[in-house]
């Protein structure tokens, strides 16, 4: 998924979400949103994730 500045790559079996800076590559961090993440979207401010594991969302703050 991409921001508009970051890229957002779900770890898919990890419960992670990795966040790239998409002009360099570098990563930004890495966030726990607690398993099997499924699809990621950007609504302008956040990032939602769907986890398969225990069928919650998850949003993320896409500025932190």
């Amino acid at each position: 998924c991409f921001d508009g500045a970051n890229i957002w790559v779900s770890g898919r079996a990890g419960g992670n979400v990795t966040k790239l800076r998409a002009s360099t590559g570098a990563v930004v961090g890495t966030y726990s949103v607690g398993g099997n993440e499924q699809i990621e979207c950007f609504d302008g401010a956040n990032l939602w994730i769907t986890t398969g594991g225990n069928n919650t969302v998850v949003k993320l703050d896409a500025l932190f």
